[in-house]
Formats: structure tokens, C-alpha cells, sequence
């Protein structure tokens, strides 16, 4: 039995690698609030994760530039549409 439990938790372990290799939900839904190429930093331009990361820590840490960066992002952002996605589970 435990064998059986440890296989099956091994197979998910790798699903889900092979789902974030793809992106997360979150991350992919991102790109389309704000284009990865007018990302705020040099380093959000280089990957939907990498985006998503930028304009997070921004807008946690200064919410006013995020608005002057893109009100929609901003207004994204406050409505918790991050946290929604964050709970969508993973495709394997």
C-alpha cells in the first residue's frame, strides 16, 4: 500500500513539473492584462514568469507606480484575480 501511495504521489509530483514548465494558469492569464514586452523591468520581459513576478513585487510594494506603469494591471491586482487563478489546479 505504501509503495502504490508513494508511486501515485511521484506521477503527480512529475505532472505538475511538467504543468509548470508550461506556466502557470496565472501567469499565462497574465500576459494578457499586460503585454510581457512593456513589462516595468529589463527581467519581466524575458519570461510570462518572470513578468508576473515584476509586476507583482511592484505593485505589492509600490502601488502607485504599478497604476502609472498600467491601471489595468493595477485594477487586476486589487481585484484579487491573482489569488483566484493561484487556486486553479494545475493540468497534468
Amino acid at each position: 500500500a505504501r509503495f502504490k501511495e508513494a508511486d501515485r504521489l511521484v506521477k503527480q509530483m512529475l505532472a505538475n513539473d511538467k504543468a509548470n514548465a508550461q506556466g502557470r494558469p496565472v501567469e499565462k492569464a497574465f500576459t494578457g492584462v499586460l503585454n510581457p514586452s512593456k513589462s516595468p523591468t529589463r527581467n519581466g520581459k524575458t519570461s510570462a514568469r518572470e513578468h508576473f513576478a515584476e509586476c507583482f513585487t511592484l505593485f505589492k510594494n509600490d502601488p502607485t507606480a504599478m497604476r502609472r506603469v498600467s491601471a489595468t494591471t493595477f485594477d487586476w491586482f486589487t481585484a484579487g484575480t491573482h489569488v483566484t487563478l493561484s487556486a486553479t489546479p494545475l493540468e497534468p
